[in-house]
């Protein structure tokens, strides 16, 4: 009978259970692997979650590609909108990381929806996304002598505050359109739509007063806050047709005057395109 060596027939023995431990180890490596600096989250909290999802890096990424084709610059800020107005932006201690900020994706995905004829009117602008809860504001230009801390270091563009909403995003964008495509106020450059101004001023002009509480609409109104000004008129239908376009037919099949300015929105911004 033949005999195995006892060194031998001990590595035999001992062989499984160290690769065993090796797997093992190898595994725990993988899992505690220092998380890459350029991975982040975001939550639909308002706090930064230091967690990492390779998906939503990706994501960051894209929206990034995004914004440069379109001409759009992309700041993180923590101070609001109010103090944005009023002191300005120094980068030196209003700038964070704007990937690091919550609910930046979505105001990726309502933008994203908007056609590449209509996003123009951005081009050259700035989205800057705040820390701070508040809302959505736009930044038409600067009214106020150079000297002035109102607006100083703020570009045009959009404000976005905690909590972002597709919605809100789009009613902000839709001041873009309509105050510098097609009033091309403060003589800006995508001054795009200029040739719908006078069908603007008449299908979107507001003559029901304005009443926050009251739930009560006259014909032709897409929503209360519509009727406040024939600003926020044509920036609610611009953010409506997008993102509640359901919503939106429904209530054109028994108001006429409202169909008006659904027809306008499609037909003369967007081109025939529906939602």
């Amino acid at each position: 009978m033949y005999k195995i060596p006892i060194i031998t027939l001990f590595a035999i023995l001992l062989l499984p259970i160290l690769s065993e431990t090796a797997d093992s180890q190898a595994v725990s490596h993988q899992q505690i692997s220092p998380i890459p600096p350029n991975m982040y989250v975001t939550t639909v909290e308002s706090e930064v979650n230091p967690s990492f999802s390779i998906y939503e890096s990706n994501e960051i990424e894209e929206f990034e590609n995004w914004a440069r084709d379109n001409g759009i610059t992309i700041v993180g800020v923590n101070k609001d909108q109010h103090h944005l107005y009023n002191y300005g932006y120094d980068p030196k201690t209003d700038h964070v990381n704007w990937k690091e900020i919550p609910r930046v994706l979505v105001a990726a995905d309502a933008l994203y929806k908007v056609p590449k004829n209509v996003i123009k009117v951005m081009d050259g602008k700035t989205i800057y996304f705040s820390t701070e809860h508040g809302r959505s504001y736009t930044v038409f230009g600067k009214p106020m002598p150079a000297d002035s801390t109102f607006l100083k270091g703020v570009d045009r563009g959009l404000i976005l505050e905690q909590n972002i909403n597709q919605k809100n995003v789009l009613h902000e964008l839709g001041h873009i359109v309509d105050y510098h495509g097609i009033q091309g106020r403060f003589y800006d450059k995508q001054h795009i739509f200029d040739h719908l101004l006078e069908d603007r001023i008449s299908i979107f002009n507001v003559t029901q007063k304005y009443q926050p509480n009251s739930g009560a609409l006259s014909a032709g109104y897409i929503s209360v806050y519509s009727t406040k000004s024939d600003l926020e008129n044509f920036a609610e239908n611009f953010a409506y047709y997008i993102v509640r376009p359901n919503e939106f037919r429904e209530k054109i099949q028994t108001d006429t005057l409202l169909t008006e300015k659904y027809e306008f929105m499609r037909d003369k911004i967007f081109l025939g395109f529906e939602y």
